[in-house]
């Protein structure tokens, strides 16, 4: 889900129109994902932005510790970037997400892989806390809308859906009922480069 977005805000040729995430840890992780090893866990919480765990330890770069939120927009190399979560922001990053037709987050209700489940829906703990969670609302990526977030739910083209089960554990007809319409819309062409626009 994270790789697909940096390949939005960084790069967006061929253009994406519809951005679906299942369970992306949009917001960050406070633990290591699938793995919820104890040792991981020690070794992130405690060294995730010391920069040989920011370079060799890929869940580093999407870890976000709660009790050190300064560290984390200056020394997380990958996801503080990515969010526009540093002082001096990328205006090509807001650019090419408020250039999707759609934004589709899906959250898992009974995620124990994806902690805190909201980080799907770009929520996340507070600062300072392990125990209260604050909605996408309540962040200033959003309040401040550091990546189009305000503008595409503005334009009714930010979808939050919410599946209840397990991590990434979701039936056909769920998929069906939920996903599938968003992969039937029409494509508008003339916003198409004109080497593709002339193949269709």
């Amino acid at each position: 889900a994270l790789t697909a977005r940096g390949y939005i805000e960084r790069c967006n040729s061929p253009k994406v129109f519809t951005y679906i995430s299942f369970a992306g840890p949009q917001m960050g992780v406070f633990q290591v994902p699938a793995i919820h090893d104890e040792q991981s866990d020690f070794i992130l919480q405690g060294a995730a932005y010391e920069e040989w765990s920011q370079e060799y330890l890929a869940p580093a770069q999407y870890f976000r510790h709660p009790m050190k939120p300064r560290l984390f927009s200056s020394e997380s190399v990958f996801l503080a970037d990515l969010n526009n979560e540093r002082p001096i922001k990328n205006s090509t990053y807001k650019k090419n997400i408020e250039s999707l037709q759609n934004m589709v987050l899906v959250k898992f209700s009974y995620d124990e892989v994806v902690v805190p489940p909201e980080t799907a829906w770009f929520g996340f703990y507070k600062p300072f806390s392990v125990d209260d969670v604050e909605s996408y609302k309540e962040k200033d990526l959003y309040k401040e809308d550091f990546i189009g977030l305000k503008k595409l739910e503005s334009e009714g083209r930010l979808f939050f859906i919410e599946c209840k089960g397990a991590h990434q554990e979701f039936s056909r007809g769920w998929f069906y009922s939920n996903i599938l319409p968003f992969l039937n819309t029409t494509i508008d062409v003339s916003v198409l480069p004109n080497t593709l626009h002339n193949e269709l």
